[in-house]
């Protein structure tokens, strides 16, 4: 009797242990940043009926997440660990669920490889550290995926069926970018059913084309309001057209290359060659590749492994192409929408293709060798990650306006969101007001005219735009002590004379 599945549940404990404890070390040792006072401003002052039904209007990601935090935070909390934790459980379960997906696309041997990747990537420790949607994304996106490879024969047990759609329609409710995901799904069954198959099985055509407009029908709701706002012009796009930099280095920045640390283009470059090389070898169409041996001692290894597939290959290639290539075309077609970490769900895909690769290099020696470095390249953010603040501090700077002001002081915040996390953290009985979009208006410019002291706080705007502000306020007001936080600027101004 082979011990190989025990020992697989050994190992996957072991790799999950590690991602755990990776996700949850210093999870709330830094401050909200703003996008997270979103998520606490949302859940604090609207109903869950509100979140559900108003709020998609506004705010431009779906509203799954929210109503999950809603009913998280309503259990335990509000605290920065509380609320960054359920993000946390995402991205554990997601190390699971990338393990079943490699191991049921190719071997176990992927599967754990898979898993180790994604368990180190500094990528998603980054995102299970934060309040937001990264996290259930990816994990729904996973989900999605391995339903679809249970679900895709006539055979299949229909709860499979069943938990494709709910998980499906789940991811579309949680990012705009789960409908990219939808799409690359959509291309590989349409391939898979019409080109690999050699001939048309209208009777599976019917079958999935009756799956994904189930799918589309649920979904509905939200994409009507997404067409609304793109038509209609409501809603605010914050998003500008990337550099090109940023869109090649994306693929790099899952391994935790480009948030925390910047390293020189050569880098980069070398980087991607080793991805890339290892994407290709992963993809090429040998059942083993040449020079590649296995001896009767170590046969065991991939005695699971399965035939070479190139439906497994043509599925991940969609998979981390579509929900970055196809964002990249309508950020420069229509609209910016193209941010790195929207395509989360790409890297999952990617972790399974560069998994595969390695697996099917010729040499154990050469193996070991690449997963060495692209271990390394997982692990050398990190120490950086947990070491500095790397977030907008709107702790200390709340703190420290705070500890400073008086019941009079008027404290000026650059923008009306800033409120979110500065307010989290502020307990003072000073005046707290906002200026419109860095731009401040007649009755801000009447409220600091009549405050001896005025604490001006300027965040997410450029050097223009403050230094217009400044100006404003230095009509009547001197500059008497300066502070600099992560991405803040405060700026303590008295009364002349």
């Amino acid at each position: 009797m082979s011990r190989r599945p025990s020992r697989d549940v050994l190992l996957v404990g072991i790799i999950v242990a590690i991602g755990t404890l990776l996700r949850i070390f210093r999870i709330g040792a830094e401050s909200l940043w703003l996008d997270e006072g979103y998520s606490v401003h949302f859940v604090e002052t609207m109903s869950f009926a509100a979140i559900a039904l108003e709020l998609p209007w506004t705010d431009n990601s779906p509203p799954l997440y929210y109503l999950v935090l809603d009913i998280w935070t309503a259990t335990f909390g509000y605290g920065e660990s509380t609320l960054r934790l359920l993000s946390a459980l995402f991205g554990i379960a997601t190390i699971v669920v990338i393990y079943l997906l490699g191991s049921e696309l190719y071997s176990r041997d992927v599967g754990l490889l898979s898993a180790g990747l994604l368990s180190v990537s500094a990528f998603h420790i980054w995102y299970a550290q934060e309040a937001r949607m990264y996290t259930l994304l990816a994990f729904l996106a996973s989900l999605s995926y391995l339903f679809l490879l249970k679900s895709m024969n006539e055979e299949a047990r229909t709860e499979y069926v069943v938990l494709y759609v709910v998980s499906t329609v789940a991811l579309g409710y949680t990012h705009m970018f789960g409908l990219f995901v939808i799409l690359s799904q959509s291309l590989f069954i349409f391939s898979d059913l019409v080109l690999f198959e050699g001939k048309t099985d209208r009777k599976a055509i019917v079958r999935w084309v009756t799956i994904q407009g189930t799918v589309g029908i649920l979904l509905l709701p939200y994409v009507r309001v997404l067409l609304v706002r793109v038509l209609t012009g409501r809603g605010e796009v914050w998003v500008s057209i990337p550099p090109i930099p940023y869109l090649v280095t994306t693929p790099l920045s899952y391994f935790g290359t480009s948030r925390i640390l910047q390293w020189p283009p050569a880098v980069y470059l070398g980087l991607l060659a080793l991805i890339g090389m290892l994407g290709v070898v992963a993809i090429l169409p040998f059942s083993r590749l040449p020079g590649r041996q296995v001896s009767a001692e170590s046969s065991h290894i991939h005695a699971d492994e399965r035939p070479a597939q190139p439906r497994a290959a043509f599925l991940l290639v969609l998979w981390v192409m579509i929900p970055i290539a196809v964002p990249i075309v309508i950020t420069y077609a229509i609209t910016p929408i193209f941010v790195q970490r929207y395509t989360i769900p790409a890297s999952i895909g990617l972790f399974i293709l560069i998994a595969r690769g390695i697996s099917r290099l010729p040499r154990p020696s050469a193996r070991v060798m690449a997963v060495v470095l692209v271990l390394s390249v997982c692990l050398f953010p990190l120490p950086t990650m947990y070491a500095d603040d790397q977030r907008e501090q709107w702790r200390e700077s709340a703190q420290y306006v705070a500890g400073g002001a008086d019941g009079d002081d008027l404290v000026l915040l650059s923008r009306g969101d800033l409120e979110y996390p500065f307010d989290y953290y502020f307990d003072s009985e000073a005046t707290v007001t906002s200026a419109s979009e860095n731009t401040l208006r007649e009755e801000q410019l009447d409220q600091v005219r009549d405050s001896e002291t005025v604490w001006f706080v300027f965040s997410h705007g450029t050097r223009a735009q403050e230094a217009e502000m400044q100006n404003a306020i230095e009509r009547t007001h001197r500059p008497a002590e300066t502070r600099g936080y992560n991405d803040i600027r405060i700026v303590k101004y008295v009364a002349e004379g």
